[in-house]
């Protein structure tokens, strides 16, 4: 008898947390839906963070409101954990928490990672729904590979162009970015108008997981693709209301996938360059594997 029943959601805990309890009782734009971000990103950061020593490093790169930074700092006040935000187009609205998060002695540097010179590696270096928006991927991938610790790890999550749907605008993609903006422009405006969020199409840069496995062929680094995501993703829409009411139609058809048995099919690397979403970990190896979670 085939069982149907939705993923369980094990998220480690926040509701503890002193710092969300003063953001939650704050103004700010975009409170809810950066908390829901950063209490989502959380797990997939904090079970590396929790095996460093109490010396270990960490980075997030694109740490936007700084909220997933604060809570981690939180949990490990014993960690050296940076944070580096220029806040491009599309995120100003996002300026008043981060300033926030700096006032509760967060350290955060305002500059993007190319203009980055850290003295020493990182154990972990992070980047939560971040490397969509970086204007050229491949050069970050080498920064990674010049800064990540020798047993450290990366950690990505991202959409997936391969996919074709694009999850900020909520449409889908027509062949490519260019011929996808023709089609829905007027949308496009509206949504960046109404979300005030200008800029946003612009940074998007519709990277594929297909072309991230063709880019680390050529450096000595390993990939490992966590399909268990997709899972994850899914559990989010029943847990997370934020989350829920921005991405109704794709949580739909999700969960009928689960039910289906069809979300199997992303354990084979053939069907994962076409998973909408992506959690990647990137580590030194000069053998070059690509690992695919079993």
């Amino acid at each position: 008898m085939k069982n149907d029943t939705m993923p369980a959601e094990t998220v480690e805990s926040t509701t503890d947390s002193a710092l969300l309890e003063k953001i939650h009782a704050t103004n700010f734009p975009k409170k809810d839906i950066s908390i829901a971000e950063a209490q989502f990103g959380f797990r997939y950061v904090e079970e590396h963070l929790g095996k460093l020593p109490a010396n270990g490093r960490a980075l997030e790169v694109g740490c936007g409101s700084g909220i997933l930074m604060g809570l981690l700092k939180e949990r490990y006040p014993q960690l050296e954990i940076q944070g580096i935000e220029p806040l491009g187009s599309g995120f100003a609205a996002l300026g008043s928490i981060n300033q926030y998060i700096r006032d509760q002695g967060i350290q955060i540097l305002d500059i993007g990672y190319e203009y980055f010179q850290p003295e020493h590696h990182f154990d972990v270096i992070y980047a939560i729904n971040v490397f969509e928006h970086l204007e050229d991927w491949r050069h970050f991938l080498r920064f990674v590979e010049a800064h990540l610790a020798s047993d450290g790890v990366c950690v990505i999550l991202c959409p997936n162009y391969g996919f074709p749907y694009e999850s900020h605008f909520k449409i889908p993609v027509i062949i490519n970015k260019s011929i996808t903006a023709s089609v829905f422009r007027k949308s496009i405006t509206q949504h960046e108008e109404r979300k005030d969020s200008h800029g946003l199409w612009h940074s998007l840069n519709f990277v594929k997981l297909q072309q991230v496995r063709n880019a680390l062929k050529a450096c000595p680094l390993r990939l490992t693709v966590r399909h268990r995501i997709i899972e994850d993703m899914i559990s989010r829409i029943g847990n997370d209301a934020e989350f829920r009411k921005r991405q109704k139609v794709v949580g739909s058809l999700g969960r009928v996938a689960y039910k289906l048995g069809l979300t199997k099919l992303f354990r084979y690397s053939i069907f994962q360059n076409v998973m909408p979403y992506m959690l990647l970990e990137i580590s030194h190896d000069a053998q070059n594997k690509t690992i695919e979670e079993q």
